[in-house]
This record gives C-alpha cells, structure tokens and sequence, in this order.
C-alpha cells in the first residue's frame, strides 16, 4: 500500500510539473532560462545539504566534467524553449519517447554495443510511430499557423531532436566517468554539471532580467 502511494504521488507531481511548465513558457516564452536556473539552484543547495564536502574536496578532477556540463545545460535549456516555439507538450513527450533511439544510435556509436533482433524491432515501432505522430502534427501546424509560426514550430522541433541526442551522448560520458571513478561519484556528478554550469547564464542574462 505505501509503495502504491508513493508511485501514484510520483506520477501526480511528474503531471503538476508538466502541467506548470507547459502554462509558464506559454504565459512567459522569455522564462526558459529562469525556470532552469531555480531548477540548478535547487539542485545545488539539495547536493550540499546532503554532502558539504563535494564543494571542497571534489574526487574527479573538475576538467572532467566540462563537457557533461555543457550538454546538461544546452539541453536542459532547449528543452524548455521548445515550448515557447509553438511547439505542444503531447508533441515534446512523443519526442522525449524517442530516447531509446537516440540511446541505442549513440551506445553502437560510442561504445560498439549489439543488441538482439527483438530489441531493433521494438525501437524501429516505436520510431515509426513517432515519426507517424510527429509528421500528422506538421500537417495540422501547417493549416492552422502562419508560414512564420509554422517555421518557429520546425525550429522547436530542432531544439528538441538536438536536445534528444545531447542528452544521451551526456549519458555516453557519464557513463565513462563512473567506469573511471566508480559510481560513488554520482552526487558529486550531479552537483559539479550543475554548479559548473552557472556561467552559461551570463548569456542569458537579459532573458533573465525580462522575466
């Protein structure tokens, strides 16, 4: 019964936070930046409150963790403008669904993985019924937009096929990392993509300050 409850809280706050997100970009198309960097803050202050020593005795060499900060924070970004592109959310999670392509494209890239038949079948089906879904919502944005918001939704969907394949490769380093560091470095992980990526919102300041 406890574990029911927590599953069906889990799936209730995964909703709200969909639900939310979407309302905000199309309230406020400038606040991408701003509902990520609260989205670092928390994270940072919850990684120190669980572990003050990350910050000053950090195990992996923070070169290390340049590039996963950079695909973390391009992302994440990314992910949220899409949204402001004309892009719906039943179109990003359709998309997001194409995670097991993009994991398996990257994993035979980079780590020269196999699978059996059944599981390139599933991923082809699952591919074919995301292209199938992606190009109906083409067809409908082209009769209902203008020629410049259906040319903003193509630009969403870039953002969202970049960010797709942004996160796996991420996963492809992380990957590399714990097999170099062993995995009792994830929290350490977690705080340093984040907290290295501040910086990046000096690029963002004036989206910042709008919203």
């Amino acid at each position: 019964m406890k574990a029911t409850m927590v599953m069906i809280g889990t799936v209730a706050i995964c909703c709200a936070n969909v639900l939310c997100l979407e309302k905000i970009m199309k309230e406020a198309p400038n606040s991408s930046a701003l509902v990520l960097i609260v989205n670092y803050i928390l994270i940072i202050g919850e990684t120190l409150l669980r572990s003050p020593s990350t910050l000053t005795s950090p195990s992996v060499p923070l070169s290390n963790y340049l590039i996963i900060t950079l695909l973390n924070f391009s992302h994440s970004l990314l992910n949220n403008m899409a949204l402001a592109y004309n892009v719906d959310m039943p179109t990003v999670l359709i998309i997001r669904s194409g995670s097991i392509l993009a994991n398996m494209a990257v994993s035979i890239v980079a780590f020269r993985r196999s699978y059996p038949i059944s599981k390139y079948l599933s991923v082809t089906m699952v591919t074919v019924g995301i292209v199938m879904a992606t190009l109906a919502s083409a067809e409908e944005k082209k009769r209902e937009e203008s020629e410049e918001g259906y040319g903003r939704w193509l630009v969403g969907m870039g953002m969202l096929i970049y960010s797709l394949f942004a996160s796996s490769v991420m996963g492809v380093f992380q990957e590399r990392l714990f097999a170099k560091f062993g995995r009792d470095v994830k929290g350490e992980a977690l705080f340093y993509s984040h907290f290295l990526g501040l910086p990046n919102f000096i690029f963002q300041w004036s989206a910042l300050i709008a919203s």
